[in-house]
């Protein structure tokens, strides 16, 4: 049986331009409307001098944090979302997957203010991911995550378990 984490970032692998794509032109309503602004609200909330953006993608939340004065690092496991954060001006961004940050087996820096993972989480076993995170932070440092509650997806029928993501709703 295939490693989830190994299919997970094929399918980032697969899909990275069109979610690159999808980002830079403001094509997820949702995130237009709102998630973009909470998530910048939440962090800057803190007053943070230096954040880790875990799972930063294509480097949008960084660049956005450097233009408020922010120092931001990012941290992401596909190569493709990593070029192309270094590329728009991202200062700082590592290539690692989830599973070499929770064995301490990359290097992305410490002494953060803040740690954030927005709509990063995409594995059902985070605890040993949080915990290595926990290390970086300096104290009275923070994490901060968003992610959507699937009973926004439930129309009507939640029921409790994992869920897998899918691209399924990006042209491309």
């Amino acid at each position: 049986m295939r490693n989830p984490e190994d299919a997970l970032l094929d399918s980032w692998q697969h899909n990275a331009q069109a979610w690159i794509d999808a980002v830079r032109s403001g094509s997820i309503e949702s995130r237009r409307q709102v998630t973009d602004q909470a998530i910048l609200l939440a962090i800057l909330g803190r007053q943070p001098e230096r954040v880790l953006d875990l799972g930063c993608g294509e480097g949008w939340l960084l660049r956005a944090l450097g233009d408020r004065g922010v120092e931001a690092v990012g941290v992401d496991g596909e190569r493709a979302l990593v070029d192309a954060a270094r590329a728009a001006g991202s200062a700082e961004v590592h290539l690692a997957s989830y599973a070499k940050l929770a064995a301490g087996q990359a290097c992305v820096g410490k002494d953060y203010d803040l740690i954030c993972a927005n709509f990063a989480l995409l594995q059902q076993d985070i605890i040993p991911l949080l915990t290595a995170m926990n290390a970086l932070l300096v104290p009275g440092g923070a994490l901060v995550i968003q992610t959507l509650h699937p009973w926004g997806m439930a129309d009507g029928d939640y029921q409790d378990g994992w869920r897998e993501e899918s691209f399924a709703g990006f042209a491309g």
